[in-house]
């Protein structure tokens, strides 16, 4: 496919196909433990690239994205990690995770770019597959919570070994964190349309699978997502306006925030009385903002997380403080800028309600989750969010259409 390629029929043709691909994709991707979602979003942003053309305003959210990633890259140079000293060879340079951040910029940028460029059409038709890979995700999901992983466990067995069911179960939940995702613009195109069964069935889908697979993290990410999603639709750009404030607060102040409730005893107080894994968190919060304190500019460097073993397992599980922790101030505040910039640029289409409900609501859970859960450089999450707004940048195209009217695809 050449790089001349146009949004004209056979361009809609190709990016829908691209669409289907990877929604029939998604379920198995989901099943086997969410990590293939990064290959997979990488092989669509590779096919999107002919089509990946900025414009406007998508230069500043490439260009924050762009610094992020260099700025990572250049404090691997003070990380005690070493990583980048390290690398004189194609396979070295392949564990480096700047290296990876930097093509995620690139390959997942490309598909968000390119789902842009979808007609009225195609995009109905792009999110429909989605959520049909969604419905048959969350049934994959529910069947293996009701067995435990039952399904996944035998096709471990015959491929590598058995395993213990509950890391089964743990593995297969993984699923639930793509499911919530994505499902607010796939339900929501569903409900546009008409299909107001279906929008339902997913709701119900996504809400039974988090049940069965005991996925808390999902079901608060979830419950929030809610109340910013009805917040949005009956205030509009004034509870836009204050999510970019809460999302620039949170990447600016969270340590500090920690550290003062920490200092004051707030966490010794709580400690023994919460779940082992939350406990576990503020030994590793409380140990991260103490460090970070030591170099709050530019931090301990890309990847130093991993050097602290035993005191934190691999990334502290919350972005803020990652950020604070190994990019520092400067980190932070690149960080916050996207975001804000994110929800600027949902406020500014803050007359079509249902498009600005969905998408606040579909980034209050990338971030609610990343508050709680995943390495804020983890590959299948980075690429999942970057889904997630091709996924609403598709509902876009159609959802606030006039009855009779139809838009174009724009360059």
């Amino acid at each position: 496919m050449g790089m001349g390629l146009k949004t004209g029929a056979g361009g809609q043709r190709y990016l829908l196909g691209i669409w289907i691909a990877i929604s029939i994709l998604t379920p198995l991707v989901a099943w086997g433990g969410a990590r293939g979602v990064a290959p997979l979003v990488a092989l669509m942003g590779i096919l999107c690239l002919p089509l990946a053309r900025p414009r406007g305003k998508d230069w500043i959210r490439l260009g924050l994205l762009a610094v992020l990633a260099l700025w990572a890259c250049i404090s691997s140079l003070w990380s005690p990690a070493d990583v980048l000293h390290g690398v004189h060879s194609a396979k070295e340079l392949e564990r480096f995770t700047g290296f990876h951040i930097a093509l995620e910029v690139l390959l997942s940028g490309a598909f968000v770019l390119a789902s842009a460029r979808l007609d009225e059409s195609r995009a109905r038709k792009s999110l429909n597959w989605l959520g049909g890979g969604l419905l048959g995700l969350a049934l994959i999901l529910i069947v293996e919570g009701l067995t435990k992983a039952a399904i996944y466990q035998w096709i471990e067995a015959a491929l590598h070994e058995n395993m213990r069911p509950d890391i089964a179960v743990r593995n297969v939940a993984v699923g639930g964190y793509i499911m919530a995702a994505l499902a607010w613009p796939a339900a929501v195109a569903f409900w546009r349309r008409g299909w107001r069964w279906a929008a339902g069935a997913l709701a119900l889908s996504v809400a039974f699978s988090w049940i069965f697979l005991r996925g808390t993290t999902p079901t608060l990410a979830l419950l929030a997502s809610a109340g910013v999603f009805v917040a949005v639709l009956r205030m509009g750009r004034p509870m836009i306006v204050t999510l970019a404030a809460v999302s620039a607060i949170y990447f600016l102040a969270t340590p500090w925030a920690m550290l003062a409730v920490e200092k004051a005893g707030v966490f010794a107080a709580f400690h023994d009385h919460l779940p082992p894994s939350w406990s576990a968190r503020l030994d590793i919060w409380a140990f991260a903002n103490d460090h970070m304190l030591q170099d709050p500019i530019r931090g301990w460097g890309l990847d130093a997380s991993r050097m602290f073993k035993g005191h934190i397992p691999l990334h502290p599980h919350n972005s803020a403080v990652q950020l604070w922790f190994e990019l520092g101030a400067l980190g932070a505040v690149l960080a916050a800028d996207f975001w804000v910039f994110v929800f600027w640029r949902i406020a500014q289409d803050a007359d079509q309600r249902l498009f600005a409900a969905t998408a606040c609501a579909t980034a209050t859970v990338y971030l609610i989750i990343g508050a709680i859960s995943f390495s804020l450089w983890q590959e299948w999450w980075v690429c999942l969010g970057a889904f997630a707004m091709a996924a609403c940048v598709a509902l876009k195209r159609f959802i606030d259409i006039v009855p009779g009217q139809t838009k174009t695809a724009e360059a």
